[in-house]
């Protein structure tokens, strides 16, 4: 038998009490229910409460329609108990971290565990002054030029910019010869055995290949006399460099071993335009007659004979085969002839003699010269040239008649010469008219690079640790005429000869042992193969692997399209980093160069200081008054600047400067347990960044003392991601120091960052608590770093490299921005850690890898969605939900997470994403990939250790497709 409850729904039971409803909440919420009732709750109970036994006095209240007075009042109480339970719940969410939507309540409770909302940091780069020249005032041009702190200059905005004031934090001592240091570029090495080719200075010097030319040693060239060091050659190359003003001589027969000992310093180079003959050298022959077969086995005959006096005397003057205008005092000649066939030659060569003869001459000429005679050609002898290099004394136009021949005629007394006796006049050639040209460096090719730079002028005044702006275009390289071996890493193309391209880094050597079949005996022998990697960048941007069997490529001189860059490095602090000799100055630094120079436009400016974003501000506060505890004045420009520092906390230290008839009161954190003479004074900050002082009572921090205007401030305003400028965009000098010419910063303007949003309030708060100012463990480093000024994204991890283990940390700035080694956010983050870590533990901090994403899909929208805004709002949700700001290293990206955020836009029915892969990899198949993984750090396998990577959506349009 079955029974039937006649209540089952509910609908015989009346108005019921529906207040105070139980609250409850799950853990982890973003927002917290606590409200216990609404208006129709709090009317249905006041209504059932009514009708209860439970209060007998409203029993005579038995009107239920809307127009009693009774309900009329019911009603009101509803509504007011709904509104003040609206307002309680909100109430109570506000006084939670995680649910507070205010950003006063925020600020509140995060003071409740002693935490202040970061206040933004200014940015700060280093900027290199150029001095004014002072043509025709040496002693004016080389006194230093005092640069003083303060010095303000201005940026020329980019579009969607406003302009930012910077000011430099520093005095610096500049020097006119500092605006532009150049590289060394040539070396003037001794000549030495072995060398075929000499440089001197200028172009279209009119040497051709075949000129003569002389090189003439230090010792030869400065003597008093006829000794020293020369060497006459015959040119067979001759090459202009129009980029360095020099000319390059070469020859084919290298110098002699005579050059290297010890190795010679060359001082000119002689070039001889004319080529002459002596008096003498077109004189008939005196023997009439001539008969074969003379020569000195036929004794019987009489030897040839020759003019009477036919040769110089022994110590000069020369006569010349004619006039020779151009010939002056003080100038070289060479005179040149082949030593000839001497008498034991004459043996074997001269006369028509018999084969058996001529057995006969070299047995005679081996005794005589007491040693065998070797052949090193197919000639038996070669005829060897004598010279005579001369300063030319004076230089006389003469009549000269002799040996059959009349003329007028050059004559040439040498200012030093012996043994000129013996130089025949008719095969002696003279070489004359000389040109000397200085030689100069032989230019070094390879570009500026490393931790080593070697200025090609002495400058001993710099000093360790000065800050330099590097400047100067990319180093570029070009393929070889013979391109076999030259390989693409990672891709099909093809190399070109005489292809060029801009240098990245230096060349690498890489040595891999492998096996190699041997076909001989049949089996694997091990063998250590060596390649050189390149890292190139060519004309279209696009970076490039080059792989090659030698360091093959040729260095060339940057083109004239290639656009300059620049960076600033530091000299190491060692005593020894600076070493100046005759000429050049050699520098050690403390990081390697980011770039690979063209020598010829690299240049170093000296003349460099830090500045900050900011703009100083003088006023009066007020005035202090005895009788009142705890004064507050607020600033009245805003935002003040806070400066990166390693010794603040969070690593933003305030510039504001506070003199209470005029002695300096000092910033204090806050004003508990502070001495009651203690000059302090809090910073307070609200939402709005209006600053405010806050003064002692007496108890806790001096009172102020009671003046007239005696409270004066000194700050500086401005600060954020608004200065985070390009290089080179802070050109306009608003104070100019006397003697400054122009400004420059040298490298990007990096680590500003706005005041502290609401929600990196709510997610920061906890972290002084987490590590309490100290680092011992990984997260320490990474919660540590998360709240330091300048820092948005942190990730710390303990990685082992050989048998030490240590923290390394990944950092990302504000906007995703790369943190610079060479900025003050890294400087002053390195050294916060070091001092609030363990000093013996080592700390590796690298910026993060930004890889970006893209996707294809196809959208099946609603019918009544809009086909053109709804794939807007698709991108516009993508974009926000993989932003930077919505990401995190190592975080990894799925097909399920961005269908998830397409479906939430309305108007989306369906999608269909076909492609899903990183810039860094291109679409590898399969397609669509299920999961993009982002990389966390690792040690790899040459040593180093990869940054952690943050995926976000690549800023290039996205191909959205709308189904039909």
């Amino acid at each position: 038998m079955m029974t039937t409850d006649a209540d089952d729904c509910s609908c015989c039971a009346g108005i019921g009490v529906e207040t105070p409803q139980t609250v409850g909440n799950a853990p982890g919420l973003r927002h917290v229910a606590y409200r216990i009732g609404t208006q129709p709750d709090f009317k249905s109970s006041l209504l059932a409460r009514l009708s209860s036994s439970d209060y007998p006095a409203l029993g005579a209240l038995t009107a239920r329609t809307d127009d009693d007075w009774t309900l009329a009042l019911c009603d009101a109480f509803a509504c007011a108990a709904d509104v003040l339970t609206f307002y309680q719940e909100r109430l109570v969410n506000e006084a939670f971290l995680r649910t507070a939507n205010e950003h006063r309540s925020l600020i509140e409770l995060a003071r409740l565990i002693g935490y202040r909302p970061a206040p933004g940091v200014a940015a700060s780069t280093r900027v290199a002054f150029t001095l004014e020249t002072s043509p025709g005032q040496p002693a004016l041009a080389a006194r230093p030029v005092v640069i003083p702190a303060g010095t303000r200059m201005q940026s020329v905005p980019d579009p969607g910019q406003t302009a930012q004031t910077f000011e430099t934090v520093e005095d610096i001592r500049g020097r006119v010869e500092w605006n532009a240091l150049p590289a060394q570029t040539g070396m003037l090495p001794a000549l030495s055995q072995g060398v075929t080719d000499v440089y001197v200075a200028g172009t279209h010097l009119q040497i051709q290949p075949g000129d003569t030319i002389a090189l003439i040693a230090s010792d030869r060239y400065a003597s008093s006399t006829d000794s020293g060091l020369y060497t006459v050659l015959r040119l067979n190359d001759v090459e202009e460099d129009t980029a360095r003003g020099i000319t390059r001589l070469a020859w084919t027969n290298a110098l002699d071993a005579k050059w290297s000992s010890p190795p010679a310093a060359i001082a000119r180079v002689c070039v001889f335009r004319q080529r002459a003959s002596l008096f003498g050298a077109a004189a008939p022959n005196a023997n009439l007659v001539f008969k074969p077969g003379t020569g000195l086995f036929n004794r019987d005959e009489p030897p040839p004979y020759e003019w009477r006096d036919f040769q110089l005397g022994e110590h000069g003057p020369i006569d010349l085969d004619g006039l020779y205008p151009k010939i002056v005092d003080q100038s070289w000649i060479v005179l040149r002839h082949d030593v000839g066939l001497t008498i034991y030659s004459d043996l074997v060569t001269k006369g028509q003699l018999l084969a058996e003869i001529t057995q006969i001459q070299d047995k005679v000429a081996a005794a005589v010269l007491k040693d065998d005679l070797k052949p090193v050609s197919s000639s038996r002898f070669v005829a060897a040239p004598h010279t005579y290099l001369l300063r030319v004394r004076q230089v006389q136009e003469v009549a000269r008649s002799d040996f059959a021949l009349s003329a007028k005629v050059s004559r040439i007394t040498p200012q030093f010469a012996d043994g000129l006796s013996s130089v025949p006049l008719r095969s002696t050639i003279v070489f004359a008219q000389s040109d000397e040209f200085t030689p100069v460096a032989r230019p070094i090719r390879e570009p500026v690079s490393g931790s080593t730079l070697t200025l090609g002028v002495s400058e001993p005044d710099l000093a360790p640790g000065q800050a330099l702006a590097v400047t100067g275009k990319l180093q570029r390289v070009a393929f070889p005429v013979d391109t076999g071996g030259i390989e693409f890493i990672g891709s099909t193309r093809k190399p070109v000869s005489g292809e060029s391209f801009r240098l990245l880094a230096p060349a690498r050597m890489q040595a891999v042992r492998t096996l190699r079949h041997d076909p001989t005996y049949g089996f694997l022998i091990p063998v250590v193969e060596i390649t050189w990697r390149w890292s190139l960048l060519d004309d279209d941007g696009n970076t490039v692997g080059v792989k090659t069997p030698t360091a093959m490529l040729v260095y060339i001189d940057a083109l004239s399209s290639d656009l300059p860059v620049s960076e600033v490095v530091l000299i190491d602090d060692a005593p020894d980093a600076v070493v100046a000799t005759s000429g050049l100055t050699t520098l050690r630094l403390k990081a390697a160069l980011a770039h690979c120079y063209d020598r010829l436009s690299f240049a170093v400016n000296a003349n460099v200081a830090v500045a900050t974003q900011g703009e100083t501000v003088n006023e009066i506060a007020g005035s202090g008054n005895a009788a009142l505890a705890n004064q507050t004045f607020q600033l009245r420009q805003l935002p003040l600047t806070y400066v990166s520092s390693a010794s603040a906390a969070n690593g933003a230290q305030a510039t504001l400067q506070v003199r209470v008839n005029d002695l300096l009161w000092t910033e204090a954190a806050s004003l508990y347990a502070q001495p009651p003479n203690a000059h302090v004074y809090a910073l307070e900050r609200d939402e709005n960044a209006v600053t405010t002082l806050r003064f002692g009572d007496g108890i806790e921090g001096a009172r102020l003392p009671g003046g007239q205007n005696n409270v004066r401030l000194r700050y500086r305003k401005g600060l954020g991601v608004a200065g985070n400028l390009r290089t080179g965009q802070l050109t306009t000098l608003l104070t100019r120091p006397l003697g400054v010419r122009s400004v420059i910063n040298a490298n990007d303007a990096t680590g500003g960052q706005d005041p502290e949003a609401p929600e990196a309030t709510r997610s920061n708060a906890p972290l002084p608590i987490l590590t309490l100012e100290r680092a011992v463990s990984a997260a320490d480093y990474a919660n540590y770093a998360r709240s330091f000024a300048g820092i948005a994204r942190a990730c710390a991890l303990w990685i082992g490299s050989g048998f030490a283990r240590g923290v390394y940390l990944t950092v990302a700035g504000p906007d995703g921005r790369a943190v610079a080694t060479d900025s003050d956010t890294y400087a002053n983050l390195v050294d916060s850690l070091r001092r609030h870590g363990d000093p013996l533990i080592p700390i590796r901090v690298q910026t993060y890898t930004n890889t970006t994403f893209t996707l294809k899909l196809a959208l099946r929208l609603t019918g009544d969605a809009d086909p053109d805004l709804v794939p807007q709002a698709v991108l516009a949700a993508l974009r926000q939900a993989f932003s930077f700001d919505a990401r995190d290293f190592g975080q990894s990206v799925t097909l399920d997470e961005l269908y998830a955020v397409i479906q939430h836009v309305e108007g989306v029915l369906a999608a269909d994403i076909s492609q899903l892969y990183t810039m860094r990899t291109g679409p590898v198949a399969p397609q669509p990939a299920a999961k993009l993984a982002a990389l966390l750090p690792s040690l790899q396998a040459d040593g180093t250790v990869s940054a952690a990577e943050l995926l976000t959506l690549d800023a290039a349009p996205i191909d959205i497709g709308v189904m039909q």
